[in-house]
């Protein structure tokens, strides 16, 4: 994967799954860490058109 191809935002939101996952002792980046960092982006959260916090709460109890 190319991760230069992606934006600046999305590439720390990528950076952000990975410490995740190590912080866990996870062997690998799961689409709950990837959601949970992608969370914390402002844009992402004015796209989703949802509250953040259920969203955010629902991914921590799935990791």
């Amino acid at each position: 994967m190319r991760l230069d191809k992606f934006t600046q935002s999305f590439q720390e939101a990528i950076s952000d799954a990975q410490s995740l996952a190590l912080g866990r002792d996870h062997q690998f980046i799961e689409p709950s860490h990837l959601m949970l960092a992608l969370l914390s982006v402002q844009h992402f959260q004015q796209t989703i058109r949802h509250e953040p916090e259920p969203m955010r709460h629902n991914f921590q109890y799935q990791i």
